[in-house]
């Protein structure tokens, strides 16, 4: 029976298209396969992703906003995001499958940063991540407060 379900779930989430008429999604971190779901973004080229998330909304904590420490990226602002316990279990287990595996970041059907799976250094990765897609101020925290409301939803 779950396969069955699994398998529906599959074919219709394979049926996306690319662009504008993508799937909205949440925000979640989605696996890059050779062949899997195609998503074109604005400012990438498409990219392919397994057909459904390894970690949702409700997988991470919560969200802040402060200022760049990089010295080559002055006045940058910067978004970490906060795994969850659970969230923090998933991401070690699929990162313990195959460390060899890229993934990204996918919110609301746009791309914000891609990384691969680091080498295993138990919990140093898994607590999070930051992007640091060069946002001012107010870029930041309009996004954040995004995330935020996307993580209280999927509560």
């Amino acid at each position: 029976m779950r396969s069955a379900i699994a398998a529906l779930l599959l074919l219709g989430f394979a049926g996306a298209v690319r662009g504008q008429d993508a799937p909205r999604t949440g925000l979640e971190y989605r696996l890059t396969v050779p062949d899997g779901v195609p998503f074109a973004f604005d400012h990438s080229e498409e990219k392919y992703f397994s057909a459904l998330p390894f970690m949702t909304a409700k997988d991470f904590a919560r969200v802040t906003v402060h200022k760049s420490k990089n010295p080559n990226t002055p006045g940058d602002w910067e978004i970490e995001l906060t795994h969850t316990a659970l969230g923090r279990a998933k991401y070690r287990a699929v990162a313990d499958a195959d460390r060899s595996r890229d993934y990204c970041l996918v919110f609301h059907s746009r791309l914000y940063q891609c990384l691969a799976f680091p080498p295993v250094q138990k919990g140093l990765y898994d607590k999070g991540i930051v992007l640091n897609d060069r946002f001012n101020r107010d870029q930041a925290q309009a996004l954040a407060r995004e995330m935020r409301r996307e993580i209280a939803k999927a509560r």
